[in-house]
This record gives C-alpha cells, sequence and structure tokens, in this order.
C-alpha cells in the first residue's frame, strides 16, 4: 500500500513538472518569441530546478520498489554504450548550461556485460547527474576497461573531490556533500539517495562500486559488471584498482 501510494503521488507530482520542463524548452528555443540573455538565465533556472525535482521523486520511486522487493533484475548480455547514452542525453542540456565538457571514451570493441539494461541505465544516470551537480567547471568523462574478470566502468569529475572519511559513507541514504562553500544550493544537492540507489543496483548486477577521490583533485566512481559471455583476454588496464580491494 505504502509504495502504491508513493507512485501514485510520484505520478501527479511529474506530469505537472513534464509540462514545465516542456515549455521551459519551447521558450530557450525561441518559439514564443526572441529571448534575451537575462531571461535565458531565469527560464534556465525554472527547467533547471524541475529537471531536478523530476529527480527526486525517480528516486523515492526507487528507494521504494528497493524497498518492497518489487523491483526486479532482468540480467542479459548488454552492450554498455547503449544505456550509457541514453542516460547522458537528457543532462546534456544541464551540463552545457554549467559550462561543463562531457566526454564519453568507451572502446568500440567493448564486450558485452550480463546487465539489466534499465538499471545500468539508471546507474549511469546518478553518476552524470552527481557529477554534474558537483562540477564548477571542467569536465566529466566516462571510460570503460576489459579487465580479466570484469569490464570496470569509471565516471570522473573535476568536481571539489571528496574527504577520505566519507567514502563509504557516500553510498548511504540521506548522505550528501555540504556544498556551500562551493556555490552550490540545497536544490542542486538533493537529498542523498543518487548514490546509494547506485550501490544496491550495481549489486543487483554482482559488481562492485566505489570511490577515488580527494578535496581539491576530484571524483572518480568505478564500478564493475561481469562479462555475459566467456571471459576474453584483454590488455591489463593502466587504472589503479587498489581502492576495489
Amino acid at each position: 500500500a505504502k509504495t502504491n501510494f508513493i507512485g501514485t503521488i510520484s505520478h501527479e507530482l511529474r506530469t505537472p513538472l513534464t509540462v514545465i520542463r516542456g515549455n521551459s524548452d519551447l521558450l530557450l528555443r525561441g518559439l514564443a518569441g526572441p529571448v534575451e540573455d537575462d531571461q535565458k538565465v531565469f527560464i534556465e533556472s525554472i527547467r533547471q530546478h524541475a529537471s531536478n525535482m523530476t529527480s527526486l521523486i525517480s528516486n523515492v520511486i526507487v528507494i521504494a520498489n528497493l524497498d518492497s522487493g518489487s523491483l526486479s533484475t532482468d540480467l542479459g548480455p548488454l552492450a554498455l554504450m547503449r544505456p550509457v547514452d541514453e542516460a547522458a542525453w537528457p543532462l546534456q542540456s544541464m551540463i552545457k548550461a554549467k559550462g561543463l565538457t562531457l566526454r564519453i571514451e568507451l572502446p568500440k570493441d567493448l564486450p558485452e556485460v550480463l546487465a539489466d539494461f534499465d538499471q545500468v541505465r539508471m546507474i549511469m544516470h546518478q553518476l552524470l547527474d552527481n557529477a554534474r551537480r558537483y562540477t564548477s567547471q571542467g569536465e566529466i568523462v566516462v571510460r570503460a576497461n576489459a579487465l580479466p574478470e570484469h569490464v570496470l566502468v569509471e565516471v570522473q569529475d573535476t568536481g571539489r573531490g571528496i574527504a577520505a572519511d566519507m567514502h563509504e559513507q557516500v553510498f548511504e541514504r540521506f548522505i550528501r556533500g555540504d556544498g556551500a562553500s562551493e556555490g552550490i544550493n540545497s536544490s542542486e544537492r538533493g537529498i542523498g539517495l543518487g548514490l546509494a540507489i547506485c550501490k544496491q543496483l550495481v549489486e543487483r548486477q554482482g559488481g562492485k562500486i566505489w570511490i577515488k577521490s580527494a578535496p581539491g583533485e576530484g571524483s572518480t566512481f568505478y564500478f564493475t559488471l561481469g562479462y555475459a559471455h566467456a571471459t576474453p583476454s584483454p590488455e591489463k588496464s593502466p587504472t589503479p584498482l587498489a581502492a576495489a580491494a
């Protein structure tokens, strides 16, 4: 009953937010007439806050489904580029609006992984959105390497970084960065569910997730996915894996 209630309320909230986002996009494209630069700032703010609220609602639904056991995991052969592209696409405009660059560097010959498409897309969306929120300048880079036992995926940013004593805590619910000193408002910071969702979903794929970060040096989130077929014999990756131990 609790999950159904959350689902119903969330649906009712999503509908007007979709209208707000859609109309904001139309205004920014000038379909209602010329838009001055100062007006664009306000319209972009409306669109971004609506997008943040939509993400929050989605996270609440996922958490409710995880807690109730109603979220099923359908593992199958998966080409990683598809969920990565689908996760990145809705965030492109907000990443660009912050003056950030997004680079996706996946090898064309990357073997298929054994994973749930929707859940990998959700993991990537959460990690990219987290990088966007906490990065004020620079870039976000997505990479993947075929290692002997699994595919290693990484999402790297040039944000403010995270202290070592928080590396485990960031994957707990309702834990979030302060962000105040970096000019990150409370709406951008969310309520601290995204990385907790990532951890649970990665574990459902049979993988692990961890972070390498330090204040002022940005952050890199790593997670692993098993192979869908026989293990290949890739070259050794230069990526340090000590943090996975």
